[in-house]
């Protein structure tokens, strides 16, 4: 093991409790959750993140001050994972690694959308509970007569998956990275599952840094032997690194709705990483990373994009200027604002109306991966006004050229 990893392993791991054997913990996950909560907590893995009701027994960690599932793990872990499929782009049909899939919800998600999935985990007892999910799905039948999910047990910290070498566009590791003793070692052997130009999804919680472990944390550690220490955002793109995954980008979600324009729907924290073995694997990620946009177009003037109602751009270290233009003015809308964040937060707001009916903003040479957020309070769907047959959902349109060509 070369001198980097090594100190990394012993920065993230120098608050565990001694003396625990976190793979057996791991392994028998559930039947302690059971044995310490009642039957009810296996009946909520196989629902997960649903809740389908409130359940017996007592608080899901034994902290009694707490409700035996907060109903906003449902948002916060859909969100992000929604996220990840929404950045992610994947074709029908595409093959998705779901890693540490756990009881099997985001292995069933994916197939349910018409992905071919292998989701993988250490212990047998989470491989039983997913693929007893996915067998009891209520409503077959499925294009290929049943959904295109397969599960095994496997130690993907301790080895490759071998036959399955290059063969998926997309390996998830949703909220299971922290589980791992040595990430940097199960990264290594997921990057070898990944065909040329497939991607990595990462879905974590990051620690603040520099903030001390959770003792919430550390006491589930100590009663489950189930390993739950946060990374930071520098000790993530280290973990990337030294794994092989230097081309990769952090995101933000935008979770959430927002009723008034004059408090603009605030992003949600970075939570998801993606990143891909090679440079051009990234693909779109490689420069601009455009979110909640439509296509490029262009016309006599060059090349332009149409927002969504809610967008962002992740900057690529390049000194830009932004010109948006609305045409809410000859729709009937005399006032068109447009709500302008740079790294969450509200930077300014652009007032678009007939007289003025475009605007310029330069953020100023940001570092690369710097996020810029759009909220519009304005959108039109040109179908539904008799327009044209575009039914696409319409707010503003952006060109962005590099400052020094203006």
């Amino acid at each position: 093991m070369n001198s980097p990893e090594r100190q990394l392993l012993e920065e993230i791991n120098r608050d565990l409790p001694a003396g625990i054997d976190w793979k057996e913990g791991a392994r028998h996950y559930v039947r302690e959750l059971v044995a310490r909560g009642g039957p009810a907590f296996r009946q909520w893995h196989l629902t997960k993140p649903f809740l389908g009701g409130p359940l017996a027994g007592g608080p899901l960690h034994g902290d009694d001050s707490q409700p035996a599932v907060d109903p906003h793990v449902t948002y916060h872990e859909l969100f992000a994972f929604l996220d990840v499929l929404l950045a992610a782009d994947l074709p029908p049909g595409s093959r998705v690694l779901d890693v540490g899939c756990g009881p099997g919800w985001t292995s069933h998600y994916l197939g349910k959308m018409g992905y071919a999935v292998l989701g993988i985990d250490l212990s047998e007892e989470m491989v039983e509970l997913a693929r007893t999910r996915v067998s009891a799905d209520p409503f077959p039948p499925y294009p290929a007569g049943r959904l295109d999910v397969r599960f095994s047990s496997h130690d993907i910290e301790a080895a490759p998956l071998g036959e399955e070498a290059d063969r998926h566009d997309l390996a998830l590791a949703d909220s299971v990275l922290h589980h791992f003793l040595n990430p940097v070692a199960a990264l290594r052997h997921v990057r070898e599952s990944l065909r040329p130009g497939g991607l990595l999804a990462v879905i974590e919680d990051f620690r603040p840094e520099g903030a001390a472990l959770d003792p919430h944390n550390r006491a589930i550690m100590e009663r489950y032997h189930t390993l739950e220490r946060p990374y930071t955002r520098s000790q993530m793109g280290e973990i990337l690194r030294l794994s092989g995954f230097e081309h990769h980008v952090f995101l933000h979600g935008v979770n959430g709705v927002a009723l008034d324009p004059e408090q603009p729907l605030a992003p949600g924290p970075t939570r998801v990483v993606l990143a891909a073995r090679e440079a051009q694997g990234r693909g779109r990620w490689g420069g601009l990373v455009w979110s909640g946009f439509h296509d490029e177009e262009r016309d006599a003037q060059g090349p332009f994009r149409w927002s969504r109602p809610t967008s962002s751009l992740v900057l690529d270290g390049r000194d830009l200027v932004l010109t948006f233009t609305s045409l809410a003015p000859g729709l009937g809308r005399p006032r068109h604002d447009v709500f302008v964040s740079v790294d969450d937060t509200l930077a300014t707001v652009l007032h678009l109306t007939g007289a003025e009916p475009e605007a310029r903003f330069r953020p100023g040479p940001l570092p690369r991966g710097s996020r810029l957020a759009f909220q519009s309070d304005f959108s039109f769907r040109p179908r539904l006004l008799g327009l044209n047959d575009d039914d696409r959902v319409l707010a503003f349109q952006l060109r962005v050229e590099e400052a020094q060509r203006l």
